[in-house]
């Protein structure tokens, strides 16, 4: 056999990038999607800063890719996205390579090839191949996961500093990314590393210093909020607010309630999503694998490690709570999506390892069983690229139409869904067409520094601002008095006070306040011109079983919203038609059933929505 440390050819690292990349680059969009895409172009375009925990890595490296003259910037920030997760599947060709050596497959050609497929498993399937083509923080988590776990693998196999310090730096990094995941995989690192860690001060000193190096692109958000960029989630420029925004704690609260059906099998859920991600087959094989190299004493310390890092991050993401269909959700499993494919790469290694050089064939049927397992990434990538594509961006585009778009000149609007408020902040910055707007979004007023940042654009602010800030909701008169200066629009939301319905009329897809009060003409042609956009938003998304999740989960929530207001307000017939077109997204909504029967019922004037009011 050859010398198992003998490097692998270039054109292998070289083909584990292409792959990838190629994807992302076909299936990457020209606009933001739904969720945080907007967000993280605004911060692309201004040096920003995110949502907690303020993401300060991946947005300067979005400035940098904002810069690439090609394209808009949202195709820029996701090209980056695509660079990332083809970056990783050079370093997991690397950690494959560590374990199937553990494994004991000497022979190259087969090694090689089992782990390119086992880099392609990790990086084309549905969770990496979704963060690979949008605007997001997670295909770079990704990168700096799979760095952690190459580094970790190669400190099991050689017991070096070297190694070890590659891991801290790593973890330093990701830490800088997205720290929960950073947190997370501390935990099997430190089990790893303590014996070393215990014989050596100095090498403990050089462990930490590694780590922190990789964190230093923190100190960007408090020198970057001193200036008050446009974007400055939670103003960092002061100690309590740098912590309060490093320690994500605005997400220990719900920005917004949803419709969708609530269920107690979240771990079930985490568990289906792996199983797409890298197909039942692989998943069953790897665990059970898994377990037989438990048994083998070259292999029990790589497959400890991998094992525990799968199960953790499983774990982990099903206690936090798991959205089906969100891609976000995807990206917090891929160390477990990676811990997945290196345990059936090294199990795979185990087997062909096995086979008896005695038998004249064995080199071919080693490289047979290497090439077939190319099958499955060939196939995964196929099925992803396939369920996908780019949507969720075209989608978006057509609620930012009827949207931000259309509202009148110095519009103020009151935005409750995190969706809306993102969305706005993405097109606004990719176009910079409507600089006229002041959008004021409801669920974040309580981040520190923003309502501040508020008033100094539009001191107006100050008593619809202080009215909500005192009693959780903007005052009548405020409004009222607001909307005399400059057009005031409010998006609809379970949190808005039912008894601000009757000084406010429907306008498209929002309602508009009128300061000196509605009148019946005022919300008739209101009425009319809101069934006919919702109408127009619907036929512009096509058929119901085309429509991308989130735009379903979007559209569902204008037709609740709708619904809950026309049936306050005694416009029964319209709260009829919106609770009927909504439950054809959600058909078992008890809200929603709800406020159909009351709508059909003979009786006039206003319905009592208070039973059918999300929390």
């Amino acid at each position: 056999m050859t010398n198992a440390r003998s490097p692998a050819p270039f054109y292998f690292s070289g083909v584990a990038f292409f792959i990838p990349f190629a994807l992302s680059i076909l299936f990457a969009g020209q606009a933001a999607g739904f969720l945080d895409e907007g967000e993280f172009v605004a911060q692309a375009r201004s040096l920003g800063i995110s949502h907690p925990p303020g993401q300060p890595l991946p947005g300067l490296l979005f400035a940098l890719a904002s810069l690439i003259p090609a394209g808009s910037i949202a195709f820029r920030v996701a090209i980056l996205s695509g660079i990332a997760n083809a970056l990783s599947a050079i370093v997991l060709f690397r950690a494959s390579e560590h374990a199937a050596e553990h494994a004991g497959l000497d022979a190259r050609p087969p090694r090689f090839t089992l782990s390119l497929a086992v880099a392609l498993f990790a990086t084309v399937g549905p969770a990496a191949f979704i963060q690979a083509i949008r605007p997001e923080v997670y295909a770079l988590a990704g990168l700096f996961v799979a760095l952690v776990v190459e580094r970790t693998l190669a400190f099991i196999r050689r017991g070096d500093e070297r190694s070890l310090l590659g891991a801290a730096l790593g973890l330093g990094l990701l830490g800088s990314t997205h720290p929960y995941l950073a947190v997370l995989l501390a935990l099997p690192i430190g089990i790893f590393a303590l014996r070393t860690l215990g014989r050596s001060r100095v090498t403990t000193a050089r462990v930490l210093g590694a780590g922190l190096l990789g964190l230093l692109p923190l100190a960007y958000l408090p020198l970057r909020a001193i200036s008050r960029p446009a974007l400055n989630f939670g103003d960092p420029s002061n100690l309590a607010n740098f912590f309060w925004v490093i320690s994500a704690k605005a997400f220990q609260k719900s920005l917004g309630p949803g419709l969708e059906e609530t269920t107690d099998s979240r771990f079930v859920d985490v568990l289906m999503a792996v199983f797409e991600s890298v197909s039942p087959v692989a998943f069953i094989v790897a665990i059970a694998g898994a377990l037989l190299l438990l048994r083998e004493r070259p292999t029990r310390p790589i497959s400890a490690f991998l094992l525990f890092v799968t199960l953790l991050t499983m774990v982990g993401r099903g206690a936090l709570g798991f959205t089906k269909n969100n891609p976000d959700a995807l990206g917090y499993l891929l160390p477990a999506i990676f811990g997945v494919a290196l345990l059936l790469g090294a199990f795979i290694a185990l087997l062909l390892a096995g086979i008896p050089d005695e038998l004249g064939f064995a080199p071919k049927l080693r490289m047979a069983f290497a090439i077939l397992t190319l099958l499955g990434p060939i196939a995964l990538g196929a099925s992803a690229a396939r369920e996908f594509g780019r949507r969720g961006a075209a989608e978006s585009l057509v609620f930012d139409e009827f949207t931000r778009l259309s509202l009148p000149a110095h519009a103020v609007v009151f935005a409750y869904n995190p969706q809306t408020i993102f969305s706005m902040l993405g097109y606004e910055a990719e176009e910079r067409s409507r600089p006229d707007l002041l959008l004021v979004p409801v669920p974040l007023l309580f981040y520190p520094g923003l309502v501040e940042a508020l008033l100094r654009e539009e001191p107006a602010l100050r008593d619809s601002l202080r009215s909500y800030l005192l009693t959780g909701q903007f005052g009548r008169l405020e409004l009222m008095a607001l909307a005399i200066e400059r057009p005031v629009f409010v998006e609809l939301d379970p949190r808005v006070d039912p008894s601000l319905f009757d000084v406010m009329v429907p306008a498209g897809l929002l309602h508009r306040v009128l300061g000196e009060g509605s009148s019946a003409e005022d919300f008739a042609r209101g009425e009319r011109d809101q069934l006919a956009s919702i109408f127009q938003l619907r036929t512009r998304l096509g058929p119901r079983e085309g429509i991308e999740p989130r735009a379903r989960e979007q559209l569902l929530l204008k037709y609740y919203n709708f619904a809950l207001y026309y049936g306050a307000t005694g416009a029964r017939e319209s709260a009829r038609i919106m609770a009927r077109d909504g439950l054809v997204f959600a058909p078992r909504s008890p809200e929603l059933l709800g406020l159909l029967d009351e709508a059909r019922n003979e009786e006039r004037g206003p319905i009592d929505i208070t039973p059918y009011r999300l929390p």
